[in-house]
C-alpha cells in the first residue's frame, strides 16, 4: 500500500502575516520526506497558485501542492482544499459549494479560545464540526489542552482528524506529519481523509514561552503588504453565484 506524508496547513507571504516564500516551504518539505503540502493562505489560494506555476518540475515531481485557503466566516474559519479560486460567502454557502465541487472542507483549531476567528469563539463549534469533512484536531500553534478538546469532540461527533503545522515562520515547519495510506494524488488524499485513513505524528508542542513569542511576533511585525514583489493573481469567485 502506498503512503503519503503531508502537512495540510501552511501559510506563505500571501497571508500577510507570514514571511514564508512558497518556494522555500514547498522545497524544504519536498527535500525532507514530505510528498504533499497544502498552502492555505488567509482568504486566498495565491500561495499555492504561485508555487504550482513557478516551482521547478523536479520539486513538483517530489511533492503534490494542494491549493487551499483559510476562509473567515461568521461561524469560524474554514480550510478549503482543492479550490484555486478565492471563495466568498457565508458558512453554509461555502460548505455547500465545496460539496458540489468535491473540495475538502476542514475546521481548523476549532477549540482554540485564544483565536478570535475560531469556531468556539463564534459560538458555533458543534454546528460547524457537524458540517465539515474533517477536523484539525492537532494544530501545532495551539496549546495541547485545546487540541485534546478538539480531538475529544471530533471523536464524539465521529469526524476524522488531521493535523496542521499552521506554519507562518521557518522554524514552525515540519512540526506535524499526516501519514495517509493512499496514492499521492489529490483525489486519493481527500478520500483517505474522509474515511479517516490518517495517522498523525506531532513534534513536541510549543512551550508557553515559545507560543508567547509567536504571538508577540505576529502582533509587532505583522506585514501589511501581501506578496510584495510578486505579481498578484486575480482568482476571486463568489460561492453564492457559482452553480
Amino acid at each position: 500500500m502506498s503512503i503519503t506524508i503531508a502537512d495540510f496547513h501552511v501559510h506563505t507571504l500571501f497571508s500577510g502575516d507570514s514571511h514564508l516564500s512558497p518556494r522555500v516551504c514547498v522545497s524544504l518539505l519536498a527535500n525532507h520526506g514530505y510528498n504533499a503540502i497544502a498552502l492555505v493562505d488567509h482568504d486566498s489560494p495565491k500561495g499555492a497558485v504561485f508555487a504550482k506555476k513557478h516551482l521547478p518540475k523536479r520539486i513538483l515531481q517530489k511533492i503534490t501542492v494542494i491549493a487551499g485557503q483559510e476562509v473567515k466566516t461568521e461561524k469560524g474559519e474554514l480550510i478549503i482544499l482543492g479550490c484555486e479560486k478565492t471563495l466568498q460567502g457565508n458558512f453554509e454557502e461555502i460548505v455547500e459549494f465545496c460539496k458540489e465541487e468535491n473540495y475538502l472542507c476542514i475546521l481548523p483549531h476549532p477549540l482554540d479560545f485564544f483565536r478570535k476567528n475560531s469556531a468556539c469563539r463564534k459560538g458555533f463549534v458543534h454546528y460547524a464540526m457537524k458540517h465539515v469533512d474533517a477536523v484539525e484536531c492537532t494544530n501545532a500553534r495551539s496549546f495541547m489542552f485545546f487540541n485534546l478538546l478538539a480531538k475529544s469532540l471530533a471523536k464524539k461527533l465521529k469526524k476524522p482528524c488531521i493535523a496542521g503545522s499552521d506554519a507562518h515562520m521557518l522554524n514552525e515547519l515540519e512540526r506535524v506529519k499526516n501519514v495517509l495510506f493512499c496514492e499521492n494524488k489529490e483525489e486519493e488524499i481527500f478520500e483517505a481523509i474522509r474515511k479517516g485513513k490518517v495517522k498523525v505524528f506531532v513534534k513536541p508542542y510549543f512551550s508557553t514561552l515559545q507560543r508567547t513569542k509567536s504571538l508577540l511576533w505576529k502582533l509587532l511585525f505583522k506585514r501589511h503588504e501581501k506578496g510584495k514583489g510578486i505579481k498578484s493573481v486575480n482568482t476571486t469567485v463568489d460561492a453564492t453565484r457559482v452553480k
